[in-house]
């Protein structure tokens, strides 16, 4: 095992990222979770992650999202090109999350569907399987929580494109998805991991318990519906930088503070 992490660390050092939040949101997340985890959890996850950080790991599946499909059992039918393990998020009309695949998608289009199952195998057995079953699955429970609550990574009815739509943001002509994965977030936090972790877990244990309730789909929908606004944007707009980032920001770190405590909810409970 101790092998198998060190050549993980070292592939995901070497790589780059388009994925939600990118390194520096999901470490962000990861850190946050770490800050807030049961002495018992964070034993668990010492012995299975080889005595390293969960930060180290927060961007790991993006890197192998179409390798992991068959690993964690899913059989692609009626799709047209490579599926991906499931970064996105859809949402039905009201914004509640379907306990599967929506109606009428043909690709695999749900995180939290996915990520709950991974939970639910972890909770049941993980202290039997076999180590790099459990590493992929405590992976991708680490990445994909963070995934759901990034307001581009979500797919509405009657808006599908997960902001892959063109804006200009600072006169650079980029998507509306990489603007909230990366650019926005670096535009006002150019700090390392650690820091904007420690700026943003200031709540107190009442604060954190109340983000921490419910379930991941009660999660699934509450990302849903306040992130609506972000993909009423029209195509080509050209974004007022200031005015933006003001509006949109506090969104922005509610999310990542809101993923933080979550994954500690869910490692917290697996791990009990």
């Amino acid at each position: 095992m101790k092998r198998l992490l060190i050549a993980l660390v070292a592939v995901v050092a070497v790589c780059g990222t388009a994925s939600a939040w990118a390194k520096l949101g999901h470490a962000t997340i990861a850190k946050i979770a770490e800050q807030n985890l049961t002495p018992k959890a964070k034993k668990y996850l010492t012995k299975y992650l080889d005595g390293k950080s969960i930060a180290h790991f927060a961007s790991h599946a993006d890197y192998y999202k179409k390798d992991w499909l068959v690993d964690v059992g899913f059989e692609p039918s009626n799709a047209k090109r490579m599926v991906t393990y499931p970064h996105t998020l859809c949402v039905n009309e009201d914004f509640t999350v379907p306990k599967g695949v929506r109606d009428g998608d043909k690709l695999v289009k749900n995180c939290v569907y996915y990520t709950d199952q991974m939970i639910q195998e972890l909770k049941a057995n993980h202290r039997d399987m076999d180590d790099s079953v459990r590493f992929v699955r405590i992976a991708i429970v680490l990445h994909m929580i963070g995934d759901m609550h990034c307001p581009a990574h979500i797919r509405y009815k009657d808006n599908d494109l997960a902001g892959k739509f063109t804006v200009y943001y600072k006169n650079q002509k980029m998507d509306m998805h990489e603007l909230w994965d990366n650019a926005l977030l670096i535009d006002r936090h150019p700090w390392g991991f650690s820091d904007l972790a420690a700026l943003l877990d200031t709540f107190d244990k009442k604060q954190k318990a109340e983000i921490m309730s419910g379930t991941i789909y009660d999660w699934g929908y509450e990302s849903a519906r306040c992130s609506r606004h972000v993909h009423d944007v029209e195509p080509g707009t050209k974004l007022q930088r200031l005015p933006y980032m003001n509006a949109n920001f506090p969104l922005l770190e509610s999310q990542l503070r809101k993923a933080g405590y979550r994954l500690a909810a869910v490692l917290n409970d697996i791990f009990k």
